[in-house]
Formats: C-alpha cells, structure tokens, sequence
C-alpha cells in the first residue's frame, strides 16, 4: 500500500486508536499528533507497510498490532524509568527489591533509536531456560511474546496449570495489572523475589546491552 493512500484511509483509524490506548494507560500518555507523526516516518524509513501479507490476517488486525507495537516503543522512550520493570510494585503495597536495572535504564535514557525488534532476537538466544524466561515475563507484550513448546511445560509445571493454560493466565495476569508483576514471575520461573532484579541486571548487560553494541559496531 501506498503511504499516501494509508495517510488518506486510516489516519482518523489511528487518532482514534491512540486516543482509546491513552485512556487504559495509568503512567503514560502518547500526543496524538507525535504518535501519528513519528509512526509516519517510522513506517517511510522502515518500508513497514511492505511487511503486511495479505490474505493472512485481515490489515487492520494487523495495522492494530503495529500500532501497539509502536505505542510501546514509545513507553520505553519516554518514560523516566524502564518501564518493562517496575521500580515500586504498586499492587503489592511496598518498594520492591526487584528495581530495574540501571544499566538498562541509562541504556535506554541515551538511546532513543534502540531497535526493540534486534533486543528480542538476542532474548530469544538466551540458552539459559529461566533467564531467558524471566526477560521474557518482565519484557510481555500479549501481542508478541512467544513461549516455545519447551518455555510453556516450564512455567505451566510452576504455575500450577495445564500447558493449554498457561499463555492465557499470563495473559489475564497482564490485562489486571499491565504488567506481569514480580511475585507472579517469581513463582512462574522459580526466582526468588528478591533475586530478580540483580539477575535481570547481569542477564540485560551481558545477553542484551554488550551483544547489540556489538552487532551496532560490526554494521
């Protein structure tokens, strides 16, 4: 499709869907006009309509996903804070142990251009079972996270629930508290709760921030 054929069909689509996601957010609230302008360039520069397959989802199911895929990019821009972990557990009522890691928030502070996608795949290379897991509940997007067969036995096994189960309790974990919170990933990978955030900081310096610099360098 044509950028200016999307610009003329679902410019209003997209106004009304960031306008509907500002509302569910309790932290975080997008400019509509920034939100519009920087998906615009985001998807001239990236050539991101070209990725769209026709016949295998319907387009705006797919434009939904983009959108919210680009929304979160734009959380973890500009919040003050890594906004994948949070610094004080809300529901839970106190500090939690588990702040986030400062490497990754100076990481991400200086870096406004951090290709999400490339963080994923090195996730993904992870060897490590519940490290790779643990950045993967603190990273969850119900949109775009995907547990392998392997991944699902293991949190199943912990959880306490069925295989079939366990991608939709994460998920209604997610919907009640927009994130998977700390003690809900302490008993689905096995961590103590307070382990979880010097973990998450040795695992994000040494599988995240170091490989993707280096894979910036050798470009």
């Amino acid at each position: 499709m044509d950028i200016q054929v999307f610009i003329e069909k679902y410019k209003d689509h997209v106004y009304r869907w960031v306008k509907w996601e500002n509302r569910r957010q309790r932290n975080f609230y997008y400019e509509d006009d920034e939100f519009w302008s920087s998906l615009i360039e985001k998807f001239i520069k990236k050539e991101t309509l070209n990725k769209y397959k026709e016949g295998k989802v319907k387009f705006l199911t797919w434009l939904n996903a983009v959108l919210m895929n680009h929304y979160i990019d734009g959380m973890r821009k500009h919040k003050p804070y890594v906004p994948i972990v949070s610094a004080v557990d809300e529901l839970e009522g106190e500090r939690a142990l588990t702040e986030s890691s400062s490497d990754f928030q100076k990481w991400t502070d200086n870096n406004t251009e951090i290709d999400f996608d490339k963080v994923e795949e090195l996730v993904e290379k992870i060897e490590d079972l519940k490290l790779r897991l643990l950045m993967k509940l603190l990273m969850f997007n119900p949109i775009f996270t995907i547990f392998s067969p392997e991944e699902k036995q293991f949190l199943a096994n912990n959880y306490g629930v069925s295989e079939d189960e366990i991608e939709s309790t994460i998920e209604k974990i997610f919907e009640m508290h927009q994130k998977i919170r700390h003690k809900d990933i302490a008993v689905l990978t096995g961590y103590a709760i307070g382990s979880i955030g010097q973990t998450f900081d040795r695992t994000v310096r040494k599988y995240i921030i170091e490989p993707y610099l280096s894979m910036r360098i050798d470009a």
